[in-house]
């Protein structure tokens, strides 16, 4: 532990399950202990700086959770009958697009998360890449249900 000498406060934390602690030195004021913590200035919608090993591991999982998102929502769309082909895609990387955006800006208030654009970002491109899969999926079984 570095030297005490500079020091304008020194805080020891010897009561217990308190949310007020008294300073060891005369100088400073007591340490009081919010019953809520709220973020200062929440950040929307920005993106990682400078970005760690977590960031990659974050975009892995919104990758592989918004590829069978949109890989449902666009053959859900197409048995619908109200879409075309490319109709139904668009459709379900918008939808995609939205339910991401709905996610991150609700980040905003939960003093855990960060609103990140890189996750909207990962989020909209797995959506488009789960309905292109969704997309083939359904050419393939259309031609396999026509043969006789």
């Amino acid at each position: 532990m570095d030297s005490l000498e500079n020091a304008r406060a020194l805080y020891t934390f010897e009561e217990a399950q308190e949310t007020s602690f008294e300073t060891a030195t005369t100088s400073a004021p007591d340490l009081l202990i919010p019953q809520t913590f709220r973020r200062f200035r929440p950040e929307w919608l920005g993106f990682p700086h400078p970005q760690k090993r977590s960031d990659i591991r974050d975009a892995i999982v919104n990758i592989t959770g918004f590829i069978p998102f949109g890989f449902c929502l666009f053959l859900y769309l197409r048995v619908s009958g109200e879409f075309s082909q490319t109709g139904a895609l668009w459709c379900a990387v918008l939808i995609g697009g939205l339910t991401s955006l709905a996610i991150e800006l609700s980040q905003v208030f939960l003093p855990t998360r960060d609103s990140s654009a890189l996750d909207l970002i990962n989020n909209i491109i797995a959506t488009l890449a789960g309905s292109m899969l969704g997309r083939v999926a359904s050419r393939r079984t259309h031609r396999l249900s026509r043969v006789p």
